[in-house]
């Protein structure tokens, strides 16, 4: 499989004329190499009869489904907990070839009961009586009468948002998400976060289509936690809010207490656009090896925030201060109440995201490496990303810029 150069990234971010063309290569090189590592990891099967089942069931599937397995956050995260249970970790867990054929069997049932053709239930009484897709854009519920499709609620037409499923529930102390105390959600406030999910998607859809598209492409669930009940609550210590992208999870991102009113469109819009350029940068390291190595001894600090960092999340920031600076110029320049809580907010944040641009060394410069990226053209790429971002400013003001980042400071 041929690899793609960084320099592609920079023409989707720029919503150049072929970013279609190369977003879908992007992805569909993710899908190829997620089958290949997938079939690396069956080979380790040493169950005769249970490597036969997997690949029967596979195989069985039609085009469509296995590239939905392919393309799943499930597959991902079975991965992760995979490969750690092979190194030995003490606290792998799900990683086991039963697991496997479990999220097989249910993409299985999920394709038959789509087609409408009749099946044998039996094959499917290893799972539970109600089980997710591993995209998680569909619920199949057994009853006496039969299985039962459920579909949960989407933004977007193709983006499911998750309030209940087990990656949903999960606890994990590492997440800034999922450590957080999982309270219920009345079905008042889930239909809340739908429409804020909407009306935020719509509204980036009005400002650049381009990147309404991305969102779409690359992000395919949104998983929601609720861990306070009010604005101010004591349960949590600083802002009640978080999004969050775990590349072992592609596809998905993660959102915290969007139900809350002070959650505002302007808050959705960024949430969704930075996590999911967070996921276009995982499907392009997927298939063509990370930006950098996972070697963490020594961390940049970054000019956005002033915290040290991992080399690979400075990178990250790079493209996704810049799109979501793209997005919010774009946003506030067509609002008619420049008075409103949205118009505050972007003014606060337009120059936070710019002013990691704008110091006297190059970005690439700032990066705390012990040998060189794993991609000679990247550099050149982020030199052009900062180019771009300092000429914006030369041209609307950079002392203007800067005192409006003290201010919202």
């Amino acid at each position: 499989m041929e690899k793609i150069t960084p320099d592609v990234l920079l023409r989707i971010v720029d919503r150049a004329p072929d970013m279609n063309k190369s977003l879908d290569a992007i992805l569909y090189g993710r899908a190829e190499s997620m089958r290949s590592h997938l079939m690396d990891m069956l080979s380790g099967c040493t169950d005769g009869a249970l490597l036969q089942s997997l690949l029967d069931t596979l195989n069985a599937l039609p085009q469509v489904f296995r590239t939905r397995i392919l393309v799943s956050s499930e597959l991902g995260e079975w991965m992760s907990n995979h490969h750690n249970q092979l190194a030995g970790k003490a606290d792998a867990a799900g990683g086991g070839y039963e697991d496997l054929l479990h999220l097989f069997k249910r993409e299985m049932l999920i394709s038959r009961l789509l087609s409408g053709e009749s099946f044998d239930e039996s094959s499917f009484s290893m799972l539970p009586e109600k089980i997710w897709s591993p995209l998680g854009d569909w619920q199949a519920i057994r009853r006496d009468e039969g299985w039962w499709l459920v579909k949960p609620p989407m933004i977007g037409d193709v983006i499911a948002v998750d309030f209940d499923s087990p990656m949903a529930c999960k606890f994990e102390p590492e997440s800034g998400i999922l450590s957080q105390q999982r309270l219920t959600l009345t079905d008042e406030e889930r239909e809340q976060i739908v429409s804020k999910l909407n009306t935020a998607l719509q509204t980036i859809d009005d400002c650049i289509p381009e990147y309404g598209a991305l969102i779409r492409n690359v992000t395919r669930r949104i998983i929601i936690r609720k861990s306070v009940q009010r604005y101010g609550d004591d349960t949590l210590r600083g802002s009640p809010f978080g999004s969050e992208h775990v590349p072992r999870q592609p596809g998905s991102i993660r959102l915290l207490n969007i139900q809350l009113p002070e959650f505002t469109n302007a808050n959705c819009m960024e949430s969704l656009l930075h996590e999911s350029t967070h996921n276009l940068l995982a499907a392009w390291e997927t298939m063509n090896g990370r930006f950098v190595s996972r070697q963490q001894d020594y961390r940049p600090i970054s000019p956005w925030s002033g915290n040290p960092i991992p080399n690979s999340s400075f990178i990250h920031a790079v493209f996704v201060y810049y799109v979501c600076h793209n997005l919010f110029h774009t946003y506030l320049h067509g609002l008619t109440d420049k008075h409103s809580r949205d118009a505050n907010y972007v003014s606060k944040r337009l120059p936070v995201f710019g002013v990691g641009f704008l110091t006297n060394r190059r970005v690439v410069d700032m990066l705390a490496l012990t040998k060189p990226l794993n991609h000679p053209e990247l550099p050149a790429v982020l030199d052009e990303i900062q180019s771009k971002m300092r000429e914006f400013y030369r041209t609307h003001g950079h002392a203007t810029a800067v005192d409006n980042m003290e201010h919202a400071a």
